[in-house]
């Protein structure tokens, strides 16, 4: 007999990757934006219904640009590295690629036109990625990267944050340099502290630690410390 010319659909995933991956849970106007594994979901709470992109490996951190209704997915393996997606179509609209070596943060920046990431390759990439150009990018100086943003209402500010350190960065043109001296954490009973994760309150930048803490910085400088968990912050 002939084959079946019927295929199979994926109606609905149960589940959700938290472990080892990079803010990737979101809540919008109008759902939910997640990964699990290789697949980013739109998950409409008034329809109960999702909606599915399926990336070529799995995806290892997310950035929503909220007023552009866009997303870009970093993956664990390339090509490509970062893949941007249409969330109103969960259609793809570029495609970027280098030797990331595995993605492990990237973020939007205001006008959603750029793109910053850090691989485990341990470099800082600026990307346009509707033209799929690289802007800028320089090596991190061999300290372990666990987030990276741009700088509230900036094209061209940076922060990053790892193993004991908070470093700002700006460009121009091409060039990728480090805005000032680093910020560091001083060890705690004997154990290194590790700045986290990044956020915002307002236009304050937010840091959390492996600690426990939440820092708020003002002017680039820490401004106040909460006492927020007894384990990591990291998301």
């Amino acid at each position: 007999g002939s084959l079946p010319d019927s295929q199979l659909a994926l109606e609905r995933i149960y589940g959700y990757s938290g472990n080892g991956v990079k803010n990737n849970l979101h809540y919008l106007s109008y759902g939910m934006i997640y990964s699990v594994g290789k697949v980013l979901v739109r998950s409409d709470l008034q329809d109960d219904k999702q909606e599915f992109f399926f990336a070529s490996s799995k995806i290892t951190c997310l950035s929503v640009h909220h007023k552009k209704s866009i997303c870009a997915i970093g993956q664990e393996e390339s090509p490509p590295d970062i893949t941007i997606v249409n969330l109103s179509t969960m259609q793809p609209l570029s495609f970027l690629s280098w030797n990331a070596k595995g993605l492990i943060c990237l973020d939007f920046d205001d006008s959603g036109s750029y793109v910053v990431s850090v691989g485990n390759s341990q470099e800082i990439v600026v990307h346009d990625w509707k033209n799929g150009a690289e802007i800028a990018s320089c090596r991190t100086y061999g300290l372990e990267t666990l987030d990276v943003k741009f700088l509230k209402g900036s094209t061209n500010r940076l922060v990053e944050c790892g193993r004991c350190f908070v470093r700002f960065w700006r460009f121009a043109g091409c060039s990728l340099c480090a805005a000032g001296d680093e910020v560091r954490l001083n060890s705690v009973e004997n154990h290194t502290q590790y700045y986290s994760c990044l956020g915002w309150n307002g236009d304050n930048l937010l840091v959390g630690t492996s600690t426990g803490q939440v820092i708020q910085f003002e002017e680039n400088e820490p401004h106040k410390r909460i006492n927020a968990h007894q384990s990591a912050v990291t998301n």
